[in-house]
């Protein structure tokens, strides 16, 4: 056996070992030659990107899981009752005159008996009582007096209600401005 000089030996029994404070059994070559230790500059380096490449792992799979969940919610808010039996309550101006819709196919409007359209135009007040089929009509004209106009929509199901709100804001309307013609 041939030893160099520097380097000690662990006694010549199975295999060798060096034992010049690195542990554990000494890197050759396929000829038996030994090989020169790693550098400690390139095993700090790897060292030092090993937890970063775990942290790196660990937000993707983080990020991969986010979002499943949220894609997750959205449909399962998008099949929920509320959702599909929303009002919609609505409403469009035509010179002053309010066009106001809700949805007459929603679960909530069919299976109720009577409803409640509050009309706050202003400082006048109007409730509007609506039956059955006034409700499945699905719709409503109002001549608006002022600028600012709140809606609420009240349904009347057996044993419970459900309520929507809508303001409605646009310029003042102006009536009874009478302007000559030219002759």
């Amino acid at each position: 056996m041939e030893r160099r000089s520097g380097e000690r030996t662990n006694g010549g029994g199975y295999g060798q070992a060096r034992m010049d404070g690195h542990a554990g059994v000494a890197r050759r070559d396929p000829a038996g030659e030994p090989l020169a230790p790693r550098s400690s500059a390139a095993e700090s380096w790897l060292l030092s990107w090993r937890p970063v490449a775990v942290a790196l792992v660990l937000v993707f799979a983080a990020a991969a899981i986010a979002a499943l969940f949220i894609e997750n919610r959205n449909s399962a808010l998008q099949k929920s009752p509320a959702a599909s039996s929303a009002i919609r309550l609505r409403a469009t101006d035509t010179n002053g005159q309010l066009l106001i819709t809700w949805n007459q196919h929603a679960p909530l409007v069919l299976e109720s008996q009577r409803a409640v359209l509050h009309i706050g135009d202003g400082s006048d007040q109007t409730d509007v009582e609506l039956d059955r089929e006034g409700l499945t009509k699905g719709s409503v004209t109002y001549v608006r007096r002022s600028g600012r106009v709140l809606l609420r929509l009240t349904v009347y199901r057996p044993g419970s209600r459900a309520d929507e709100v809508l303001s409605f804001v646009a310029e003042p309307v102006k009536y009874g401005t009478i302007q000559p013609e030219d002759q």
